[in-house]
């Protein structure tokens, strides 16, 4: 039997998701949903080293979130998911 390490995403004061996957990568939210999806894409290196230099801070590893709306929602076209889209109404 393996264990594997849970991580808890933390999305503001709004919510905050588990996630099973320790190792780093990316995610997105769907504004409709809050629903949080993994994004399968390889780590961005040369962002830490950019940040890096920018900033003059040691960066060693980071975390992005992409917002926006998921395939389900981006499918539909109501005034409501408009609403929610630009005045990111919950």
């Amino acid at each position: 039997m393996q264990h594997s390490e849970i991580i808890k995403l933390e999305f503001g004061s709004t919510f905050s998701r588990f996630d099973g996957r320790s190792e780093n990568h990316y995610h997105f939210v769907c504004h409709k949903w809050e629903k949080v999806f993994d994004v399968d894409m390889s780590l961005e290196s040369k962002l830490n080293k950019k940040v890096g230099k920018a900033s003059g801070f040691n960066i060693q590893d980071h975390r992005l979130l992409f917002y926006g709306l998921c395939k389900k929602c981006s499918k539909q076209s109501s005034c409501a998911l408009m609403k929610c889209t630009w005045g990111l109404v919950r």
